[in-house]
């Protein structure tokens, strides 16, 4: 579990500032597309932290969009993003197994900005 971001959005903030690496683009696999179509890209920011620089998560998944166009690997940002809650883990009611658990995720980033050498 991502304690850092669980006690973020414990305190009462749902989106807060945060920084990370660019890693690389992904695609997202057939059977979690939610819509017929292409494949669409996605992007792997690691290093993720506060603007404290307190680490609050290893690594988050984003829907690409035209703001990571520029980016190069390795390159660092910072960017708006809201605390999300959800469950993670395998389910199966028909043999009773149930070892879901809470997990906090970012989404829905904003205000990417690509921070230059000098910041």
């Amino acid at each position: 579990m991502r304690t850092e971001l669980r006690d973020i959005y414990r305190s009462g903030k749902t989106r807060d500032h945060f920084s990370g690496t660019f890693n690389r683009i992904g695609t997202k696999s057939e059977k979690r597309l939610k819509t017929i179509g292409g494949e669409p890209q996605t992007v792997l920011i690691s290093n993720i932290r506060d603007l404290d620089g307190t680490k609050v998560a290893d690594h988050v998944w984003f829907d690409y969009n035209s703001s990571f166009k520029c980016l190069e690997q390795g390159d660092v940002i910072v960017f708006d993003a809201d605390i999300h809650r959800y469950l993670k883990g395998y389910a199966d009611r028909g043999k009773n197994v149930d070892m879901r658990y809470t997990n906090y995720t970012l989404i829905d980033p904003k205000n990417i900005r690509k921070v230059e050498n000098n910041e």
